[in-house]
């Protein structure tokens, strides 16, 4: 096995984690929706949110954590084929878009 190979495996082993990392941060966001829904069903009476901020909690959480679920199986995935070697566009286009979420 030379250095590229090893490079590469690496490389797939990295994508495979963090998408569990990208997949296990969005999941934060489930707070939102459970606010969300609360404020919807009237759970807060009086001194919560009205609610019209449900519907925003709602949305705003669903959207953020369909979107780094469906990164994270995408993360996930291009590791697969990055050890495959295969489908090189679609895992560059994954890349891509992962350098987009560094800090």
């Amino acid at each position: 096995m030379n250095q590229d190979e090893k490079h590469l495996k690496l490389l797939s082993i990295f994508h495979y984690v963090v998408g569990v990392i990208v997949g296990f941060f969005a999941c934060f966001f489930i707070i939102h929706l459970i606010i969300g829904i609360a404020a919807l069903c009237g759970a807060f009476e009086n001194e919560g949110p009205h609610r019209g901020m449900g519907v925003v909690f709602l949305t705003t959480g669903l959207t953020i954590i369909t979107t780094g679920w469906t990164l994270a199986i995408c993360l996930i995935i291009s590791g697969k084929f990055i050890a495959r070697r295969i489908h090189y566009k679609f895992c560059f286009i994954i890349a891509c878009i992962s350098c987009a979420f560094q800090p």
